[in-house]
């Protein structure tokens, strides 16, 4: 009998954690298409609720790909809403950010410009 709860109690946890576990939500800032229209970079505010902070956070799919809901693939940073980026050839994105690098947890290098703006 204290199996069955056990399983149980461990199956109803699990569930509750893939249902309402996964509810971070990502506000786009901006859509850039790169000069050939080839790919998209999206600047966006992630908000995974209560107990975590936004962060900033920026992606790079092809033009055909659809936007999801996920993390940023190339670049995220803590406790800021301040993020510019910008094409500066159809190889090099340009990152404008105001995070010390104690707040960066993913920074892509290939191809990708990162400025320090201080205000």
């Amino acid at each position: 009998m204290k199996v069955k709860i056990i399983i149980s109690s461990a199956i109803t946890l699990i569930t509750m954690l893939l249902v309402f576990g996964c509810t971070a939500e990502n506000t786009i800032v901006k859509k850039v298409d790169s000069p050939s229209g080839e790919y998209v970079a999206y600047p966006f505010i992630r908000d995974a609720g209560a107990t975590t902070d936004f962060s900033t956070q920026v992606s790079i799919l092809k033009k055909s790909e659809k936007y999801n809901n996920r993390a940023g693939n190339i670049f995220i940073g803590s406790g800021s809403e301040f993020i510019n980026i910008y094409w500066e050839s159809d190889n090099n994105l340009v990152i404008v950010h105001d995070r010390d690098k104690r707040d960066i947890f993913k920074k892509v290098q290939k191809n990708i410009i990162y400025q320090l703006n201080m205000c």
